[in-house]
């Protein structure tokens, strides 16, 4: 006979506490249980991380795992599930033998959960129909809110492994919601004979933390203290398990549970845990010889238990020394350490340990599913070494804080100022994506049996700019029509896109989220006045807005309703960004797939480490609080409408509070010596594209540089989630909430205020503030400020923005109409502008700028100097020029009333008259 088979003999079962494929495939589990009289089988994330993680056992299974999608935590639970089913069906026979009392395989809640009843509840019930054994235990921490969870589990006729106890007054705790659960399922007629459960106490952890607290107290107590606590040591967990089996002894003889054993109920075994030895100067074996008794178990690590078989001894210890046992934890107390304290202690040390135990599976896991994703999924890479460990440190903090886990669960407590009405909704699983992509298509095919063969896109913001992204980087379909933007009023811009269609022959899409947009009512209006129902008319809006009746009334042809929990620039995966693609008949099942990819690695279940979103949050975060903020984009070139989005994105989210990154989009790379020390650099590049030799080069001098690369285009997706969930985690580190735009209302308000004025705004003239600061055949110049030598336009700009100093930026916005020739005009300024500054140097035409870094330019950091080119016009009594000039107006007031310095550049003709003679 073995000596686990004597163990056996006394009434202890042996359960092994370590679980990998690898020992059910060849035999060994089966040969332990014949051999060794194992009984049963526990695991936890810790046990899965080493078996994952240090064997090949798994490549097979992880490959089909992630090939079939999901998140770190599905791709886990698929493997963790087929384990424990294949250990049940090994340990079936046991089960069988010993009608229920052993031959169990234990399976844990995620440890997220120890504070939640419910969601235990709600993972028990889903694992235990998952696992679909009745050999399996589903592990629970005793918790307080653990508690409810047991008791309501076991009334359901689930197995439980009560986990982390390790006082006896919440053995005793345990033991009663046990009872109350069996109760509960014998008053509604259930059976009792096949529920089981164990109530594991821990062991060695006691007698570690009493040593340590010894440690702390021993240079202050005296002779006595110091020799009780040396005789102490070692020996109060030991004790504690004893007085623990006793109160199990009482319970069992309990009239309350008597009744329940007539019933067919079986006791709730004590299961010592946590039995390998931790003091090196103690017995490898300890925990193990001096636990044996009857109606236990014992789950025996890996190395003790082969140490045990090599030299154990099988002596029931239990029953004996039962009063020195409380003798012993009474005497604790002279020693100035407080069990109670000490188990409390634990507990909540253990509840963490096994939160950072599960952090470090899944990452785990999530490493390997991103190796075996490979080239489907993107990658970040930060390149700033000075930098790496506050990173480092940040991304841990996060960890600690389970910033990922609460994102998910949307906790609006994540942000200073924030709401339970923040938005969320971009927050999405692939399923849920894959339900938008349905209701997209019914909305395309809807717009293809109209047979237009042009689509008038009206919308602003973060209701176009990802679908012109999405347009533009995916192939059309052969059939498609024809696709125009138009943000915006300038009279010049409407002309330029009538000028390319037949208004008879076209549909509009009037997208809105909020449904109250000026400019895109104001052009749903233009065009209705101009075609009317002769035209085909859609809106996309939230669901009860201005534009939904506007839509109604006007007997539109449909409306496609957006998720209101969706802030507009993070709408890019839902209308707002994958309508244009769907009418474009573009291939959206492919952004379906790859999206997928990184909204799993991105995942409340990938831990920060392994989170790329996180990582490049925490990357940005840290670089704006160290004085890098002028995020500057390198793209690859078919990327470059990805920049105008994420402008938008970044620019509005964190530029609040004096705080943000300034995106610097269009800005070619140039020599190291023309930036100041505030850039960071981002590069976006597709499939094998190198970085360029100027980007290097900036790199090599000590320039953050992060590399962010995708395979193909039609990844974008990815792009679009992942900055999501890098902009929400860099709002955390910086403070902030990242779904407001404090900042954003009061230039609407003074447009308004312009509008409904009695008075004719006329731009020719000083607005309320400012002064004439020059005046030629070309230009005037407002301002508040005096101006030196104005002899060329294009060096008195440059000179107003020097005066900014190191650290600013220079602003260029133009109310002109958005053709290439005042584009290449305005870059060609705003280069200059940079390569005699150092400055950065943004660009935006108004009014779409508005939308993107215009809460940015007033709430962000206030080192600026802003250059608005207000516009010459023909006819500015049109409803449409009138809405131009007053948003302009608007937002010049704006800026000066938040503190802002401004150039206001009055064009008397055309921008190139203006800048000709530069």
């Amino acid at each position: 006979m073995t000596v686990i088979a004597e163990v056996t003999a006394h009434g202890q079962s042996i359960w092994f506490d370590y679980i990998q494929r690898n020992m059910i495939w060849d035999g060994t589990l089966h040969r332990m249980v014949l051999e060794d009289s194992v009984r049963g089988v526990t695991s936890n994330p810790a046990i899965f991380n080493k078996a994952i993680g240090g064997s090949k056992d798994y490549a097979p299974a992880m490959r089909a795992s992630v090939a079939s999608g999901g998140t770190p935590k599905d791709v886990f639970e698929r493997i963790a599930i087929t384990d424990i089913q294949m250990a049940a069906d090994v340990l079936f026979g046991v089960y069988n033998e010993t009608n229920g009392l052993d031959g169990y395989v234990s399976l844990e809640v995620s440890p997220y959960l120890a504070y939640d009843s419910q969601g235990t509840i709600e993972e028990a019930e889903r694992l235990w129909t998952e696992v679909a054994r009745e050999n399996v235990m589903i592990k629970i921490p005793a918790t307080e809110e653990g508690l409810v969870a047991i008791e309501h589990c076991i009334a359901s006729g689930i197995n439980v492994n009560v986990t982390l106890l390790f006082s006896v007054e919440t053995y005793e705790a345990v033991a009663w919601a046990y009872i109350r659960g069996l109760e509960a399922r014998a008053e509604h007629g259930g059976d009792l004979t096949h529920v089981a459960s164990v109530a594991s106490f821990f062991i060695s952890r006691i007698d570690a933390l009493i040593e340590k607290r010894f440690a702390t107290l021993e240079s202050d107590a005296d002779a006595e203290t110091k020799k009780l606590m040396q005789d102490l040591s070692g020996k109060i967990a030991i004790a504690n398990a004893k007085v623990a089996y006793q109160s199990y002894k009482n319970i069992c003889e309990n009239e309350r549970f008597k009744k329940l054993v007539e019933q067919g109920a079986q006791p709730q075994r004590l299961l010592w845990a946590s039995t390998g030895t931790k003091n090196p100067e103690y017995s490898d074996v300890l925990y193990v010889e001096e636990l044996i008794g009857p109606e236990t178990v014992n789950t025996v690590p890996e190395k003790t238990f082969h140490a045990f078989k090599d030299h154990g001894k099988s002596d029931a210890k239990l029953l004996e020394g039962i009063d020195e046992a409380s003798a012993l934890v009474e005497s604790l107390k002279k020693t100035g350490v407080d069990l109670n304290e000490v188990t409390s202690e634990l507990l909540d040390k253990g509840v963490i340990a096994f939160a950072d135990a599960f952090d470090e599976l899944l990452g785990t896991v999530e490493s390997r599913r991103s190796d075996l994703l490979d080239a489907e999924l993107s990658s970040v890479i930060v390149k700033a070494p000075n930098h790496i460990e506050e990173i480092d440190k940040t991304i841990e903090s996060l960890r600690k804080s389970a910033f990922v886990r609460r994102l998910w669960l949307r906790d609006s407590g994540l942000y200073a100022g924030s709401e339970k009405e923040d938005r969320w909704g971009w927050m999405m699983d692939a399923d849920e994506l894959a339900d938008q992509l349905l209701g997209l298509s019914a909305f395309a095919e809807d717009l293809e049996d109209s047979g237009v063969e042009y689509v008038v896109w009206l919308g602003t913001g973060g209701s176009s700019r990802s679908a012109r992204v999405f347009s533009s980087l995916l192939p059309r379909g052969e059939d498609a029509p024809h696709l125009f933007f138009l943000e915006s009023t300038h009279p010049e811009s409407i002309q330029r896109i009538e000028s390319q269609i037949e208004l008879d022959n076209t549909a509009f899409i009037v997208a809105s989220k909020s449904g109250t947009t000026a400019e895109t009512r104001t052009l749903a209006d233009y065009f209705w006045d101009k075609v009317g129902e002769e035209a085909v008319w859609y809106a996309i809006t939230d669901p009860d807005t201005a534009l939904e009746t506007l839509a109604e009334e006007r007997n539109f042809a449909g409306v496609l309703h957006a998720e209101p929990d969706v802030g507009g620039r993070f709408a890019s995966l839902i209308g707002f960004g994958l309508g244009a693609p769907a009418l474009l008949d573009q291939d959206l099942g492919s952004v379906l797939f790859h999206t997928e990819a990184m909204i799993g690695s991105c995942h409340g279940s990938s831990p920060a480490p392994q989170n790329p979103g996180v990582q490049l949050g925490a990357a940005l975060g840290v670089f704006a609080k160290s004085g890098y903020n002028k995020l500057t984009l390198s793209l690859s070139r078919e990327l470059s409408s990805f920049g105008p989005y994420l402008q938008q994105l970044v620019d509005e989210s964190l530029g609040k509070d004096g705080k943000g990154l300034v995106v610097i989009d269009g800005e070619s790379i140039t020599a190291p010596e023309k930036y100041g020390n505030d850039r960071l650099f981002v590069s976006l590049l597709v499939g094998g594209e190198k970085v360029s030799s100027r980007l290097a080069a900036l790199e090599a001098e000590g320039h953050p540089h992060i590399e962010i690369r995708m395979d193909s285009c039609d990844m974008i997706g990815q792009q679009f989630f992942l900055w999501h969930i890098a902009v929400s985690t860099a709002a955390h580190v910086l403070e902030i909430n990242p779904f407001d735009q404090p900042n954003v209302e009061l230039s609407k308000k003074l447009s308004r205020e312009f509008l409904n004025s009695e008075s004719t705004l006329d731009l020719n003239l000083a607005l309320s503030g400012e002064e004439v600061l020059h005046d030629d055949e070309n230009v005037t110049l407002f301002g508040t400020s005096p101006l030196g030598n104005v002899s060329r336009l294009d060096e008195t700009i440059v000179e107003f923005a020097e005066g900014a100093g190191s650290g600013a930026y220079a602003a260029l916005l133009a109310y002109v109409d958005e053709t290439n020739e005042n584009e290449e005009l305005l870059q060609a300024l705003r280069l200059k502008t940079r390569n005699q500054t150092n400055l950065a140097t943004t660009l935006g035409f108004g009014p779409s700028y508005l939308h993107a870094s215009g809460q940015l330019h007033k709430g962000g950091p206030d080192k600026a100097r802003f250059i608005v080119f207000t516009p010459s016009l023909e006819d500015s009594t049109t409803e449409c020029a009138q809405l131009l000039c007053a948003q302009a107006a608007g937002d010049v007031h704006a800026l000066r009333q938040s503190g802002r310095n401004v150039l206001r550049v009055q064009l008397k003709s055309t921008l190139r008259s203006a800048l000709g003679s530069s």
